[in-house]
């Protein structure tokens, strides 16, 4: 699947559209914002980061650009169980350097998004662990989250095991068969 930086991205829509995006390890990679960024300009800058796994917003229903961000890059949308308000998104983003309220926004929408699936990331990293298999982090992690599959599941999709199979025997050629069996 490769070797890209997985992300979780924030997005702030609007006239001036704000973006964050963090790696699945909570580590700020990217934040800006800016008056004349659309869609695509924002997708081919995360395109340049890595790969997205997950866009996230501060409402809790999706915004239209967030929809149609997330179908156009493949990823899963995460989204808050309330509208987030201002003195929230200030509080969960004050540890970070951010530069107006619409890089806050994003920010506080990606770690958000990022605190809802660390349970998850957190099973499949004792798994990874559990099994020595630390090597397929990256695949693993995309394949659960963006398509949902059991982390077992996905694990066997990129290391299926062998099969173990018994040689099969030839039966031997003129051995002769004892008049008993052949009478029954």
């Amino acid at each position: 699947m490769g070797g890209k930086k997985l992300l979780i991205v924030g997005v702030d829509p609007g006239t001036t559209l704000g973006y964050a995006a963090l790696d699945i390890d909570g580590n700020l990679v990217a934040i800006g914002s800016g008056k004349n960024i659309d869609r695509s300009m924002l997708i081919a800058r995360l395109v340049g980061l890595g790969k997205t796994l997950v866009v996230a917003g501060d409402k809790e229903k999706n915004q239209e650009f967030i929809e149609l961000l997330r179908v156009k890059i493949g990823a899963k949308a995460i989204t808050p169980d309330y509208d987030l308000k201002v003195e929230e998104k200030r509080e969960i983003a004050r540890p970070h350097p951010t530069g107006n309220q619409h890089e806050i926004d994003a920010l506080a929408s990606a770690l958000m998004a990022r605190k809802k699936l660390k349970p998850l990331l957190q099973k499949i990293d004792v798994f990874l662990s559990y099994e020595h298999k630390e090597h397929l982090r990256s695949d693993l992690f995309s394949l659960v989250v963006e398509r949902g599959l059991n982390i077992r599941d996905a694990a066997d999709l990129l290391e299926p095991e062998e099969e173990i199979t018994e040689p099969t025997k030839k039966p031997e050629q003129g051995t002769p068969v004892s008049p008993e069996l052949q009478q029954a």
